[in-house]
């Protein structure tokens, strides 16, 4: 699969203050330690070698949105699309 539309979509679920956890330390520590690689057609996906810390939940999260988003009618970011616990 993968990782390049899930984790723009991700990404711009957050920026927009549409993806929430439950105020997970954890998971929002992790979040903050993604870094990405660039290919030369601008895909994107999550870089454990350049993250200094551990990702793990980020990327399972960015996994879990791929495998829920195709499945939304009409996905309006306008409410909250995820809740993390």
């Amino acid at each position: 699969i993968s990782m390049n539309w899930p984790t723009k979509k991700t990404e711009q679920l957050i920026k927009a203050g549409k993806l929430r956890h439950g105020g997970n330390p954890c998971l929002r520590w992790q979040f903050s330690n993604v870094a990405v690689t660039y290919d030369s057609a601008e895909n994107i996906k999550p870089d454990k070698k350049k993250s200094e810390q551990k990702i793990d939940g980020a990327v399972a999260s960015i996994m879990a949105i791929a495998g829920w988003w195709p499945f939304q009618e009409e996905p309006e970011l306008e409410e909250p699309c995820l809740l993390f616990i």
